[in-house]
């Protein structure tokens, strides 16, 4: 996934000018955002041992895209934020996209989070970002864009661009499907490195492997499902047998079944009590990888 990311960032021949980046939840696309703009930060990318990396997947030194997070932002915030970032003075939308076709340097722009546009979920400002930011970036001809949006939209920015302009990347097909990153994706978690506790598992390089591949071959393709059989193990480690991969989940559901079992509670009751933080305003509750992470959030980088 990182070498088409990166592909897109160096311009490589073949590599098209717009990205559109989707994935239902728990496919991995933030923490794929995460390692990318890791990859891409000047500065972040010093702390990372990149000579020991595909050479594929790390892009040379360039100046950091442009990143206005579509997160809480109406589309017209969204907008001015990336007018503001080119100092473009523009006085309206139509004049924001002609001076970004004059620019002569690089116009290279990373919209994340469009899911969460809007102050008020339910508005539909998604659409708006696509339909009135996203799609009008994508006609700038020396503007290179990628976006993470919704499945259910991504067809609608593709759609009208030429053919060969735009490449839609969904994790959750099987052209995408990366199961040494679940297995690395555990491994980390199980990691004291990273935080876990001091575990026969956890402290044990080979062991720690051997649980890690088991909770990628049950997690499926969903890094959601690996970090949740990771803490859930960790939380409750007590009576936990490595050697049963019955113990791991296959689901969401599955994991917080076993968790609830394990801690001898009601797995329903656990669920009751979890729908309102999931359902709830705001950020509710978001899944994380686990890593420390840039956040782009209304900020350019």
């Amino acid at each position: 996934m990182l070498r088409a990311l990166a592909a897109w960032r160096m311009a490589w021949p073949g590599a098209l000018r717009i990205v559109v980046l989707t994935g239902g939840p728990g496919s991995g696309v933030s923490r794929l955002i995460t390692g990318f703009l890791m990859l891409c930060d000047p500065d972040f990318r010093k702390q990372l041992r990149l000579d020991e990396m595909d050479p594929a997947t790390v892009p040379p030194e360039l100046p950091a895209p442009a990143v206005p997070s579509a997160e809480r932002l109406t589309a017209a915030q969204l907008l001015w934020l990336i007018a503001d970032h080119y100092d473009l003075e523009a006085t309206d939308s139509a004049g924001v996209y002609a001076e970004l076709s004059t620019l002569d340097e690089p116009v290279v722009v990373f919209v994340p989070d469009v899911d969460r546009a809007g102050p008020v979920r339910g508005s539909g400002e998604p659409a708006r970002v696509v339909g009135e930011v996203l799609k009008p970036l994508a006609a700038v001809e020396n503007l290179r864009l990628l976006a993470e949006v919704p499945r259910h939209l991504a067809s609608d920015l593709a759609a009208g661009l030429p053919s060969g302009v735009v490449q839609v990347i969904d994790l959750d097909e099987p052209e995408w499907a990366d199961p040494d990153a679940l297995v690395g994706h555990a491994e980390a978690a199980l990691s004291t490195r990273f935080g876990a506790p001091e575990l026969p598992f956890t402290v044990d390089a080979e062991a720690r492997l051997g649980l890690a591949e088991a909770v990628g071959r049950r997690a499926g393709a969903s890094h959601l499902v690996v970090e949740l059989a990771v803490q859930c193990v960790l939380m409750a480690p007590d009576g936990f047998d490595p050697a049963d991969e019955q113990q791991l989940p296959r689901s969401v559901g599955e994991a917080l079944g076993l968790h609830a079992r394990r801690l001898s509670a009601d797995p329903q009751m656990l669920r009751t009590m979890l729908a309102p933080l999931a359902l709830g305003p705001d950020d509710g509750m978001r899944s994380t990888s686990g890593y420390g992470s840039p956040e782009p959030s209304q900020v350019m980088t």
